[in-house]
């Protein structure tokens, strides 16, 4: 069991989302900050036909608690026309026409030809969150629940930065202010009064794809984000209980088709889900 009981009340919860954090390369760095007392692989829910984790749908199983059938997010994108969108929720039954189609970008064809799309936002939920249900919680640039990753990140010259070196280090550059604003916004709301706070950090995906054959910037990488987790540890007290959860990991610039949790209390899971701590969470805030 999770010890939560201390001399002011119940524990306050602090959860650190680092998109894309390979447990292997995290265990194999000895990356103290980020493995805390305990820590693991967590299975995650795939939709994909190709077994690749979908960021907007794995973190909305993990805000909810439930699997994608229940939430009702099983896709990444949502297309505003019904035809096109009906479409691609029948394109996940058919492994090797969804190959096809992602082959052969017509994602991105509709969306220049007028065929808006977006990604799955909080309204396309049918189930609470945990920010719902926890009085005084906050969600700092979180998926699906208060940040669209496709339209914030500069996703449609990823494929440019990865083949383009020269190009590398200007995308990087905008990456970089991206992350910036995201710790800009943590930082102001964890001084305040909370119950929940959440925040969710997308660099560790973006370049992740970018340097997954540069091992020395990517090691250079979670290292930055291991001294930054042991920053935040300094500005919270001893009272808040901190989890740290990935969506999935990666290697060789391809999803892994499991995530990565991290607790600084022991809570002894063994093969634990990510919908698992939903539960857990909701159990040790006072409302």
């Amino acid at each position: 069991m999770i010890y939560t009981k201390h001399v002011g009340g119940w524990m306050k919860v602090l959860i650190l989302g680092y998109d894309a954090l390979e447990y292997t390369l995290v265990e194999r760095l000895d990356l103290k900050n980020l493995k805390q007392r305990e820590y693991g692989k967590v299975s995650v829910p795939i939709t994909n036909p190709l077994g690749d984790p979908s960021t907007p749908v794995v973190w909305s199983s993990f805000i909810t608690g439930k699997l994608p059938t229940e939430h009702g997010i099983t896709v990444p994108i949502e297309w505003k026309n019904n035809f096109i969108r009906r479409t691609a929720k029948w394109l996940q039954q058919h492994k090797y026409l969804y190959f096809l189609t992602s082959e052969l970008k017509i994602g991105s064809l509709l969306d220049k030809t007028g065929f808006k799309h977006q990604m799955s936002s909080s309204k396309s939920l049918s189930v609470p969150t945990f920010f719902d249900a926890i009085n005084k919680s906050v969600a700092v640039c979180v998926p699906v629940y208060n940040k669209d990753v496709f339209r914030v990140y500069p996703g449609d010259e990823l494929e440019r930065a990865i083949s383009d070196r020269m190009y590398r280090r200007k995308y990087e550059a905008k990456v970089r202010k991206i992350f910036e604003y995201e710790k800009e916004r943590f930082f102001k709301e964890i001084g305040d009064e909370w119950k929940l706070l959440m925040v969710h950090f997308h660099i560790s995906d973006i370049l992740g794809h970018v340097y997954w054959n540069t091992p020395k910037k990517l090691i250079e990488l979670y290292r930055e984000l291991d001294s930054l987790t042991g920053f935040i540890k300094h500005k919270v007290s001893e009272d808040v209980w901190i989890l740290i959860i990935s969506d999935h990991g990666m290697k060789k610039g391809l999803h892994t088709p499991y995530g990565f949790y991290s607790s600084d209390r022991l809570m002894r899971l063994s093969n634990p889900s990510i919908t698992d701590f939903y539960d857990l969470i909701l159990k040790h805030v006072e409302n």
